[in-house]
């Protein structure tokens, strides 16, 4: 009996799986850590600061292209095993590490004297489950319309434009950009000729990106997401700013994507051997458990402790935070490699085990 009316073929640019995904997958996650720096450890208003809003205009689009180009297996799965692997590998550490963040916290509240026992409301409430971890909800529910799209008795070409117009109105974890991304990791997963064009051109693609990345200001940021209230009692010439900023930082978030998968195959695509390079793409391979991970480590507790706030602009972007971020990123790869020494504790949090091995 066959499931689907259609499969996705791996027919891929390359065949097996390089070690240049997954060091590209490591400085996606960099640029979040790094962002996350920004705004962890300075007290100004972070939608001011300019390299901020630049990180935010791409990094997220990139770690979803990278995800949906490695999503052609999953959306092979029949609909029970599809749902339980993808809710079982997002969804449930988002529970798992919300229950840990809720005894932390509740416990330094009822230490402090804050509050007098643990709270159940405080466990259900949005701060646990709903606003944490966001991205990896904005991963599943990218997974679930691909494949529902797939599943459709259409062919690819009528179901990928109907997905994406659908994704434009699901608002919550910024389906309207992070699905537009996650579909063109597809396609270009699935098409040989887009691939060879996207690593034929890195100079194109960087002045292309390097052009709008300019005129990405923080007006444009304040305007590119979320619904505004009054929305429906605005004029048509605001409804239409808004839509621009909205479409301008799809595209700015696509360019970047491209840009630096253009970029990455083009200086590590032929290297497999370098210890650096195995190295660098061994801890690729935990790019979700470095996303968990540094929330306790940066947004939870360093942020809480360190400020940089004398310092110019100019050295905490380019100096003091890219600095950080490579200690905490090495920081959450050590805890990473204690956490998979045990396997019923790594299945826990992390949902699998260390098939691939630290060492």
């Amino acid at each position: 009996m066959k499931l689907h009316n259609k499969e996705i073929k791996d027919t891929t640019f390359v065949k097996k799986r390089l070690p240049v995904w997954d060091i590209l997958k490591l400085f996606a996650i960099f640029l979040v850590i790094w962002g996350h720096s920004i705004a962890a450890f300075s007290s100004s208003i972070i939608d001011e600061n300019p390299v901020y809003i630049w990180l935010n205009g791409f990094h997220v689009g990139l770690f979803m292209m990278v995800s949906g180009y490695f999503s052609s297996s999953a959306l092979r799965l029949s609909p029970l095993r599809f749902l339980s692997k993808k809710l079982y590998q997002l969804i449930y550490p988002c529970f798992a590490w919300g229950g840990i963040k809720w005894i932390i916290i509740e416990t330094t509240l009822i230490v402090s004297g804050g509050l007098a026992s643990l709270s159940l409301s405080g466990l259900l409430s949005d701060l646990y489950w709903f606003s944490d971890f966001w991205f990896l909800k904005s991963c599943f529910l990218c997974f679930c319309i691909a494949y529902l799209g797939n599943m459709m008795p259409i062919k690819e070409k009528y179901w990928m434009p109907l997905t994406l117009i659908i994704s434009q109105v699901i608002p919550p974890f910024s389906i309207p950009f992070m699905y537009p991304c996650f579909l063109i990791g597809i396609i270009i997963k699935k098409n040989e000729i887009l691939m060879k064009g996207i690593v034929s051109h890195p100079i194109i693609l960087f002045i292309l990106f390097s052009a709008m990345l300019f005129f990405w200001d923080q007006e444009a940021w304040d305007k590119s997401h979320g619904i505004p209230t009054d929305i429906f009692t605005r004029d048509i010439l605001y409804i239409t700013e808004l839509l621009f900023y909205r479409s301008y930082r799809l595209v700015l978030g696509v360019l970047g994507g491209l840009t630096f998968i253009s970029i990455f195959h083009n200086a590590f695509n032929k290297i497999f051997y370098s210890p650096i390079i195995n190295t660098l793409s061994g801890w690729g391979k935990y790019t979700l458990e470095l996303y968990i991970v540094q929330s306790f480590v940066l947004e939870q507790t360093l942020s809480r402790f360190i400020k940089f706030d004398n310092y110019s602009l100019a050295i905490f972007n380019f100096l003091i935070t890219p600095i950080a971020s490579i200690v905490i990123l090495l920081l959450c790869l050590y805890i990473i490699r204690l956490i998979y020494k045990s396997q019923k504790i790594s299945k826990f949090l992390f949902a699998k085990e260390n098939h691939n091995g630290f060492g």
